[in-house]
């Protein structure tokens, strides 16, 4: 009986990952750089979020013959499993382990996140601000709601591009104040108490239930 990827253990995933790469890749499956490139890298699964255009970035910038986003997340998906949150993708990694200099890795999240200053990207925010009628208040609310709250506006606007998951937050710090409340790493924004006009009871409990089974927070790549 064939098994799911959510099936197998971090250990078994590593294993198959350098299987791979020394195995003569005939298949169709496998027919690309696309395991010498993870095991290049030494990218393996652990428990540090990573976005999922870095890993894109640093295969274009690795690869001779670079194949399209779609084929290469279908591939490293393979070994990796990919996760969403809000409207971005992220692989389960193991950071330690990937054999990248910290300044090329900074250089590659600068350039794939970098949107606080751009002019462009805060009248899309303020948008989003101006949609719900948000503003400053003493109510905190947990960070990964107001993301949930994004996500509705760039749907509910047919906006093509949105802001990721690490950028999405630098834009409230600049409106809300940012505490954590509590011994996780999940950050609370202070807005005022009029975001209740747009999410419902039923909404928050089912959001906060989803969060801490997945245990998802705010403060990762």
């Amino acid at each position: 009986m064939k098994r799911n990827l959510s099936d197998y253990t971090n250990e078994e995933l590593e294993k198959a990952l350098e299987q791979a790469s020394k195995e003569e890749l005939s298949t169709q499956e496998y027919a690309s750089d696309v395991p010498a490139f993870l095991s290049f890298y030494k990218i393996k699964p652990g428990k540090d979020l990573v976005n999922k255009r870095i890993i894109n970035k640093l295969y274009k910038c690795w690869s001779e013959n670079p194949i399209s986003d779609q084929k290469l997340g279908e591939q490293i998906n393979l070994f990796i499993p990919s996760h969403q949150i809000g409207s971005q993708y992220f692989y389960h990694l193991n950071k330690k382990a990937i054999d990248l200099s910290k300044e090329a890795f900074k250089h590659i999240e600068k350039h794939t996140h970098d949107r606080i200053k751009i002019p462009a990207w805060k009248a899309h925010f303020d948008k989003f601000i101006n949609h719900y009628k948000l503003k400053s208040g003493d109510y905190f609310i947990e960070g990964y709601i107001l993301l949930n709250l994004y996500d509705k506006f760039t749907y509910e606007t047919n906006k093509k591009y949105s802001l990721g998951y690490q950028q999405f937050f630098k834009f409230c710090e600049l409106y809300f104040d940012r505490q954590k409340l509590t011994s996780n790493k999940i950050s609370y924004f202070g807005v005022d108490k009029s975001i209740r006009d747009f999410i419902t009871d039923d909404e928050l409990e089912q959001l906060r239930k989803s969060n801490l089974n997945g245990k998802k927070t705010n403060e990762k790549i």
